[in-house]
């Protein structure tokens, strides 16, 4: 039997983060200090195009670490799409953590909008973990739903060279 419970380290770029949410087929749960208009646009697709369930965590407090409350466009976003997208506020919210059916990936994203992704970046930002990791996660959401998905759709996260489980 195979076992799909990983953990591994990762480099978490944009299109890395885009392309593992447009892979949701049944749902997406989101909670990060604030979110670019990129992120808010392949979310709003992902819905669209596989009527995946959607929880977003945002920060409003003013003890955040980040440059505003996000892009002004993302809140947009947020505010005209309320009626797909189930948007919570959470305050001190100080990594990102993202689950995309059944995988989750936990980064530190960036402290402001203003920095420049990396782009020889060498050191991992993340974790990317499968089924029990995630399971883990869910409790501390609250949230005891299960899904069933394919467990052989695994997600391509680049891994940090020699740090593979």
């Amino acid at each position: 039997m195979t076992t799909y419970n990983v953990l591994k380290f990762v480099k978490v770029t944009e299109n890395d983060l885009l392309s593992f949410i447009s892979s949701a087929k049944k749902r997406i749960i989101f909670a990060k200090s604030a979110f670019t208009k990129k992120e808010v646009e392949c979310i709003l697709d992902t819905i669209d195009r596989s009527r995946v369930s959607c929880n977003l965590y945002i920060e409003a407090g003013d003890k955040a670490i980040r440059f505003g409350f996000g892009e002004t466009e993302a809140l947009k976003l947020l505010d005209d799409n309320l009626g797909k997208i189930n948007l919570h506020i959470a305050d001190r919210i100080r990594m990102a953590i993202l689950i995309v059916d059944n995988e989750a990936l936990m980064y530190s994203p960036n402290l402001s909008f203003i920095e420049e992704e990396l782009q020889g970046m060498i050191f991992p930002n993340g974790f990317f973990g499968r089924d029990s990791i995630t399971e883990l996660i869910l409790q501390e959401f609250d949230i005891e739903e299960v899904i069933n998905v394919d467990p052989k759709s695994v997600f391509k996260v680049i891994p940090f060279p020699g740090c593979e489980n």
